[in-house]
């Protein structure tokens, strides 16, 4: 689980749901008003449904909620307002005005005294214990399950491909994935009518593919190029690709949904279209694409994962999380491999540090083969 990120909790309900399981009891939501992970609207939104739940037992003067100015935090503004609520309800004190906060001083967050214990005791179980056990549990699923597992497929948006502007070889375009989610991409056409099409997906984005990727040498095959800008990725990357987990859909089946419609996109070009990804979840995106779409002719994914344990090996207190890698409830679906095995177009895989594959050779081999 990534943070407080619940894995599948909008197949359930949304937020109001799960803290209406409270009502009649008092509730007072409260957020910020530059809070990326938690924006204003939502949290209004929040609000305005529980009033009206409240409303139905007869409460609504017992819920309420406030937007104040600030990042994601719990400022002073904040806990002078959550104490004027506990007041009025837990002490029927006052009538939830902020209580005035006064002044304190902040503990040191490394003193002992707030260890729960001074040392591990050894033979226990951490968190990562439990989740490796868990994911050996794991075992091969169908693509229907895989799809189940990570919250369906989505809506499906015409691809509205528009180019923006060319230069040489190279031209900027957009198209939608789904309704009202537009990917800008970098395309390159070859000389001469394209034998092949291929999509470039990078963790970086378009700009990252471009360097990633051998785009000439792929010119020279005689494919058209497209490298795109997947959801959380190059102009995308304001988009928290962490809060998929709500849906439990995998960050990197999210973006085989981005790399689904620009196959459709590059449709204009070519019937022969590969998907070429790299990095530990930008690798598994070819996968998730192929799994979607059986004609496509060729995938490769580089330098990823051989095995989702690989999220779990990361340090403990390392901060670079690939949120890309994870897949919610992985072992509920099937090991990396057993994914893999569902790919029945050719095909290539390399690992961290291990050498790529002949992608120029492999791709030529599998346009050429395609009917």
């Amino acid at each position: 689980m990534a943070c407080n990120h619940v894995p599948g909790v909008l197949q359930i309900g949304d937020r109001s749901d799960v803290i209406a399981t409270r009502a009649p009891a008092p509730v007072f939501v409260i957020g910020a008003r530059q809070d990326s992970e938690f924006p204003p609207a939502g949290t209004q939104l929040t609000g305005e449904k529980l009033k009206k739940i409240w409303g139905l037992y007869g409460a609504a003067d017992s819920t309420g909620w406030q937007i104040f100015e600030g990042p994601h935090d719990y400022n002073k503004l904040m806990r002078e307002r959550a104490m004027g609520f506990f007041d009025k309800f837990l002490k029927g004190k006052g009538d939830g005005s902020p209580v005035p906060e006064p002044s304190l001083k902040t503990e040191d967050p490394n003193d002992a005294q707030f260890l729960a214990l001074p040392q591990v005791p050894g033979g226990r179980k951490t968190m990562r214990d439990i989740a490796r056990e868990n994911l050996a549990t794991a075992s091969p699923v169908s693509f229907a399950e895989i799809v189940r597992l990570n919250g369906g497929m989505p809506k499906r948006a015409s691809p509205n491909f528009k180019i923006l502007s060319t230069e040489g070889p190279k031209s900027a375009v957009t198209f939608e994935s789904e309704p009202g989610l537009t990917i800008p991409g970098l395309l390159w056409l070859p000389e001469g009518a394209p034998k092949g099409a291929v999509v470039l997906v990078s963790e970086g984005g378009k700009i990252a593919a471009a360097k990633e990727f051998d785009v000439p040498a792929l010119l020279a095959a005689g494919c058209a190029c497209l490298a795109i800008d997947a959801r959380g990725t190059g102009e995308l990357r304001g988009l928290d690709i962490r809060l998929m987990t709500y849906l439990g859909t995998a960050p990197a089946f999210a973006l085989a949904v981005d790399a689904l419609a620009a196959v459709e996109a590059m449709r204009r070009y070519s019937t022969r279209i590969a998907v070429i990804g790299a990095g530990l979840g930008g690798a598994q995106v070819p996968m998730f694409t192929a799994m979607m779409d059986p004609s496509i002719v060729y995938v490769a994914g580089l330098q990823g994962m051989k095995s989702y344990l690989e999220v779990l090996d990361l340090p403990e207190e390392d901060k670079g999380v690939n949120y890309f890698a994870i897949q919610p409830r992985a072992n509920a679906g099937a090991p990396l491999e057993a994914l893999k095995a569902l790919v029945k177009c050719p095909a290539d895989w390399s690992a961290q540090g291990e050498k790529d594959p002949d992608l120029i050779g492999h791709l030529k081999t599998a346009i050429a083969a395609h009917k």
